[in-house]
């Protein structure tokens, strides 16, 4: 089921024992066109690769929600993407 999203507000999560593999720089995510779905592999500027500094291919494994008063955020979850999948 699709979930009706409030004034949503999107922000990034890396999942545990990925936090070594991959940073998020706060501050630079902008705004989001729109939700990702999970499986979805995107490569976006504030997620890098802790060697390199460089954007790399991040794979969406969940979303997560937290409905505040006035809007929804909106979490996708994310692990390095596998290059072979």
């Amino acid at each position: 089921m699709k979930r009706i999203l409030v004034n949503p507000r999107l922000r990034w999560g890396v999942e545990p024992e990925h936090q070594r593999d991959v940073k998020y720089i706060e501050g630079i995510a902008g705004i989001a066109k729109r939700v990702p779905e999970v499986g979805e592999v995107l490569t976006l500027p504030f997620l890098v690769s802790p060697k390199t500094g460089q954007p790399m291919p991040v794979r969406v494994t969940r979303i997560e929600y937290e409905d505040l008063s006035d809007h929804t955020v909106v979490i996708p979850v994310v692990v390095p993407a596998q290059p072979d999948r």
